[in-house]
């Protein structure tokens, strides 16, 4: 279910009769009373409510030609020869023994080292980063997919996040160690494989660069040779909707078809009995509602808890 179709659902017990005729100044309160409910729903529920799976595919290694850039800069010269896609990535230029990591679509990382003016550069899908910020948590169990359709779980590797750990408030099975430096890490070598078997998790709200705004980065090691998907289990945040999602651009809401009709729907309509945009002519159908609305979070509140237990993995910093 969209969020238009769920407003549509709603609109029998409402002033108008289509969503286009609702004023500017009601539509602010329509939504509002929407995230109320998907908030209410996220909070009273267990953490099976909340949770899905994530999947993203690395690319094979891809060659950029010729990266205009001199020994010794940071800085390509002229030209935007990476994507936004490819910030973080690992990255290797012709004429440098060296490895380096891209910053952002001009700058890389460490200083080119090469004798080449424009040098060809082999970029390298090493990292997941993750922008969706009602992403709550990501549990402990990452999958790598094969290109033969069998699945691999990867090894966390534990890091110190520094501030990251410390304000998150749920990451005691975090085990401190040296601190990760950039790309290089501890131990300065990068290694290449066909597919990757650990991974590390980086905080990067200390951002390089003021357009990277990911919450947070899975960086795999070794460096994989050829695309393959990364799977995980993610525990999600009550999205924030705007008047926008309303009609002009629906968005899928996260909880299932049958979730909406019988435990969201029922909470936004008790919201709104409270609203100007109530049709409050029939006092006995309100009634109803609200005790339907009372029913539904009850039924929430007592949902098992399939994943009580489960070790979290990852915990984002809130309103990050």
């Amino acid at each position: 279910m969209t969020t238009a179709q769920l407003i549509q659902a709603a609109m029998p017990y409402l002033k108008w009769s289509d969503p286009s005729e609702i004023p500017a100044e009601f539509a602010i309160d329509l939504v509002a009373k929407l995230n109320l409910a998907n908030q209410q729903y996220f909070e009273l529920g267990p953490d099976k409510l909340k949770r899905t799976n994530a999947a993203h595919q690395l690319a094979a290694p891809a060659t950029v030609a010729n990266v205009d850039i001199l020994n010794g800069e940071t800085v390509v010269a002229s030209g935007e020869p990476f994507t936004n896609e490819d910030r973080g990535k690992a990255v290797k230029l012709q004429g440098d023994p060296s490895w380096n990591e891209i910053v952002n679509t001009t700058t890389l990382l460490r200083p080119y080292r090469g004798t080449e003016t424009t040098p060809d550069a082999t970029v390298y899908s090493d990292v997941w980063a993750i922008f969706d910020t009602s992403i709550e948590r990501a549990v402990n169990n990452v999958t790598a997919r094969l290109e033969d359709g069998s699945s691999r779980k990867l090894t966390r590797v534990s890091k110190d996040f520094g501030e990251f750990g410390r304000t998150s408030g749920a990451i005691d099975q975090f085990q401190h160690a040296t601190p990760y430096e950039g790309f290089y890490g501890t131990s300065g070598i990068r290694r290449t494989a066909t597919y990757p078997s650990t991974y590390t998790v980086e905080h990067v709200g200390e951002s390089r660069d003021a357009s990277d705004d990911a919450v947070f980065m899975l960086r795999f090691d070794p460096i994989p040779l050829c695309g393959l998907v990364v799977e995980m289990s993610i525990d999600q945040l009550a999205r924030a909707y705007t008047v926008d999602h309303l009609e002009c651009n629906p968005l899928t809401l996260p909880q299932p078809d049958e979730r909406c009709h019988s435990h969201l729907l029922p909470l936004f309509l008790g919201h709104l009995t409270s609203s100007t945009l109530w049709d409050n002519s029939d006092k006995e159908r309100t009634r109803m509602v609200r005790e339907d609305a009372s029913e539904a979070r009850r039924r929430i509140s007592e949902l098992p808890n399939q994943f009580a237990n489960t070790r979290h993995l990852i915990r984002t910093k809130r309103g990050f």
